[in-house]
C-alpha cells in the first residue's frame, strides 16, 4: 500500500440538479469579489397568445395568424447562476480548455463523438 496521502470525493446530485443547454454567457463580478457568470439557452419567442378558428362542429380549425400575441426579437433563458472564486474560475478555465484540445483532436482524428 502507498504512504501517500489521499483523500475520496464522493460525487452527490443535489436534488434539483438537472441537464442545461447553453448557447452563451453573460456575467462580471460580485461585490465580494468573485466572478459571476449566468449561463442561458437562446430561442425564437414562444407566442403569448394564440388564436384559432372553432368549426362548426366545434373542432379546432386553424390558427388567426395574424392575431397571434407574442415577444419581438429572440429570448435568451437564463438558466442558472454561478459565483465563484477565482481559483475556482481557473480550474473550471484550465479544464475547459482541455477538453476542448481532446474533441479538436478527436474531430481531427475523424472519431465520431456520441
Amino acid at each position: 500500500m502507498s504512504d501517500k496521502k489521499k483523500i475520496i470525493f464522493n460525487y452527490i446530485k443535489a436534488n434539483n440538479f438537472r441537464v442545461i443547454h447553453v448557447d452563451g454567457g453573460i456575467g462580471g463580478f460580485t461585490p465580494t469579489g468573485d466572478i459571476f457568470l449566468s449561463l442561458y439557452s437562446q430561442r425564437q419567442p414562444i407566442p403569448q397568445v394564440t388564436v384559432q378558428e372553432v368549426r362548426e362542429d366545434n373542432t379546432l380549425g386553424d390558427e388567426l395568424i395574424s392575431e397571434r400575441v407574442g415577444r419581438a426579437g429572440l429570448v435568451r433563458e437564463v438558466e442558472v447562476g454561478v459565483a465563484m472564486r477565482l481559483e475556482v474560475a481557473e480550474e473550471i478555465a484550465k479544464w475547459l480548455n482541455e477538453r476542448i484540445s481532446e474533441l479538436k483532436l478527436l474531430k481531427s482524428e475523424g472519431v465520431q463523438q456520441r
